[in-house]
Parts: C-alpha cells; sequence; structure tokens
C-alpha cells in the first residue's frame, strides 16, 4: 500500500527514474544518467510536463558548499550537488540518479555521505547516487573524493525529473545533463616550503587574504581576522581556532598527511577563502 501511494505521487513506469521509492539502481538494476553504456533515460516515460525543468551540477567546497569550483584537485574532497531546477509551475517532487566517471568510463573517484534524501548505489562496476524516498527538495548531495593524480577529466552525468503526482508519468519532465571538471594542476596546491597559497586551484574569488609558508616543523597559515578551519582529504576537520589579524601555527606532526584543506571565515562568520597544501 505504501509503495501505491508513493506511485501516485511520483509516477511509474518500466523506464521511469523514479520507478518506486527507492531509486532506479536499486529497484530496477539500471543506469539511467546517460553517461556512456547507459539505458534509456528516464525521460523515455516522464514526459509532457511544462515545469522549465533543468538540473545543475556544482562541485563545491565541503564545509559549507559556498565556494564552487571548475577543476578538481587529485586527492581533494569535495560536496557534488545536483539540483532540479523548475522555472514555473510547482512540481509535487523530484528525483535524480548521478554517477561520476573519466574519459574511459570508469568510475571518477569515490562517494560518500549521502545528504538525507541520498543514497549510494553500484550497477555493474559503476557508482552512482540517487533519490532514496519521494523527495520534496531538489537538491541531492554527497561527498566526492576526487580521483589519483593523472586521472585527467572527470564527467558528471545527472538525470533528474520534476513530478506533478497525477498518478502515471505523464505531465511530469525530464531533464538530464552532464558537467566536465579538469583535472588542476600542480600549481594550485601549495606544497610545504611555499611562500603563499599556491593558486585558487579553481575556487571562485581571489585567495590573497591567506598564505602558507614554512616554519619551523610546521607551517605558518596568515590570515584576516576571524576563524580558521584546516580540513583532511576525507572532509574531517582536523584542527582549526578562531585567530586575530595574524599568523596561526601549526605543526605537520599533528596534521594528516595528504592534500589538505584551509577555510577561511572572516570576524562576521563570512567563507572569504580557501586553499590546499601537501603535507608529505
Amino acid at each position: 500500500m505504501r509503495n501505491a501511494v508513493y506511485g501516485v505521487l511520483l509516477g511509474v513506469g518500466a523506464l521511469a527514474l523514479m520507478a518506486s521509492e527507492d531509486g532506479v539502481a536499486e529497484s530496477q538494476n539500471k543506469d539511467r544518467t546517460g553517461a556512456p553504456g547507459s539505458s534509456p533515460t528516464c525521460g523515455a516515460c516522464h514526459s509532457g510536463g511544462n515545469f522549465g525543468a533543468s538540473v545543475a551540477i556544482s562541485l563545491l567546497d565541503p564545509l559549507e558548499g559556498q565556494v564552487a569550483f571548475t577543476e578538481y584537485q587529485p586527492g581533494a574532497t569535495y560536496r557534488l550537488r545536483v539540483r532540479v531546477n523548475h522555472a514555473q509551475q510547482s512540481p509535487q517532487g523530484f528525483g535524480v540518479q548521478v554517477t561520476a566517471v573519466l574519459g574511459d568510463g570508469s568510475n571518477a573517484g569515490t562517494f560518500s555521505q549521502p545528504l538525507g534524501n541520498t543514497q549510494l548505489e553500484t550497477v555493474g562496476s559503476r557508482h552512482f547516487f540517487e533519490h532514496n524516498a519521494p523527495s520534496f527538495s531538489p537538491d541531492f548531495e554527497v561527498i566526492w573524493t576526487a580521483p589519483a593524480p593523472g586521472s585527467g577529466p572527470v564527467t558528471v552525468y545527472a538525470a533528474g525529473v520534476a513530478v506533478n503526482g497525477n498518478g502515471g508519468t505523464g505531465g511530469d519532465q525530464f531533464a538530464g545533463g552532464n558537467a566536465v571538471f579538469a583535472e588542476g594542476n600542480a600549481t594550485g596546491v601549495a606544497e610545504p616550503g611555499e611562500d603563499g597559497a599556491g593558486g585558487a586551484g579553481g575556487a571562485a574569488g581571489a585567495l590573497q587574504s591567506v598564505r602558507v609558508k614554512l616554519a619551523g616543523t610546521g607551517w605558518d597559515i596568515e590570515g584576516p581576522a576571524g576563524a580558521i578551519h584546516v580540513f583532511d582529504g576525507r572532509g574531517r576537520e582536523v584542527a582549526g581556532r578562531p585567530v586575530g589579524e595574524g599568523t596561526w601555527h601549526v605543526e605537520a606532526s599533528d596534521l594528516p598527511r595528504g592534500v589538505l584543506l584551509v577555510w577561511v571565515r572572516d570576524a562576521a562568520g563570512r567563507p572569504v577563502a580557501m586553499t590546499r597544501w601537501v603535507n608529505p
């Protein structure tokens, strides 16, 4: 009975993205993202709607999701968000299926920590995230750890649906798309001994307000008054403190090895800069 009720809300179809409340990978064991080698998309059934639907794919900072990236740093951690936009009318629900692949079609990086309305799935050897129940929120999100150096461009494929809840697939609207994120070059990461942030690494906005330099057995971080947070490559905060205008020293031995993310807030709590460096 519960599945029938959800079917009325979100529509049921043999090729539908939202063929059950559990998501198409879980219920059908199908890839309908539009990626190379995938099955026909959910647009084969969900059609006729006029919501002005589209999908927006964003690669964001892992802390608050406010800084967007156009490229990735190998091994770094990001939020990967897919939003089903609608320009008109009022859909009664949303769903997605998303994958990230390399040029040869293999999985790009790894997914973890899905948002509450999102689940992780695998079809064959390909990884996905998708809705886990009828979603009244158009946003679906996971933590994505980028692949190893030399992997090349990553393409994220997303299939989305905005539905009208009329008990079938007619009057719904499918929206699909993809986004390509280039691999950042080495100058986007500040190595030990370098003076400065080493570049924006694809981040929006300038990062001249943050400087990282080798100092003894650690680093001196210079930034504006406010707070500084350091995250490891898995998105876990490993150091942080409020700071006044000036320098904060952090010992290398107290931090995990690998790519680290430095996130800075100003005195009002607003994010003002983000950069990375490597602890070898």
